[in-house]
């Protein structure tokens, strides 16, 4: 578990998170893409940055602005050039790097959840404290519902 960070309710920020999508021989489609901006337009999350990295035949990985995708399945990826903010560093790009296909394209999307922070406030305003928040890997709870159901 992550120590959670103390913050006046006025000030709280939701649950921070991360995913990195692989299109594999750099085949990127659209429809994630309108997701995203659909559950940003709803405030259900904020996008705290978007990266792109490629990975060549030779296994040399860069970073590729949202704008050399070009337009994909009516999505304009320049769009989201505004959002990268490159909170990325050396480590992070090449333990990506590491996991990608050659040939491949990937997505970093950094975002923060705005659907708990009422939730959060509510109970902060009523003296809870938050004592921990952090991401769950989905196969620690895969294994951990497997493990369950024998019991």
């Amino acid at each position: 578990m992550v120590d959670a960070p103390h913050h006046a309710p006025s000030e709280r920020l939701g649950p921070i998170d991360y995913i990195v999508i692989e299109f594999p021989d750099g085949k990127v489609t659209g429809a994630g893409f309108r997701r995203i901006v659909e559950l940003s337009d709803a405030a259900r999350i904020l996008v705290l940055d978007i990266e792109f990295l490629t990975k060549s035949a030779d296994g040399h990985v860069v970073t590729t602005p949202a704008h050399d995708l070009g337009e994909i399945d009516g999505v304009d990826m320049a769009f989201f050039d505004g959002a990268a903010t490159y909170l990325l560093d050396d480590d992070d790009i090449h333990e990506i790097g590491d996991a990608m296909s050659p040939g491949s394209v990937a997505v970093i999307v950094i975002y923060e959840e705005l659907s708990m922070i009422s939730a959060l406030v509510a109970w902060e305003s009523e003296g809870a404290v938050l004592l921990a928040e952090g991401p769950i890997e989905v196969d620690a709870l895969v294994a951990a519902i497997d493990e369950t159901e024998g019991h």
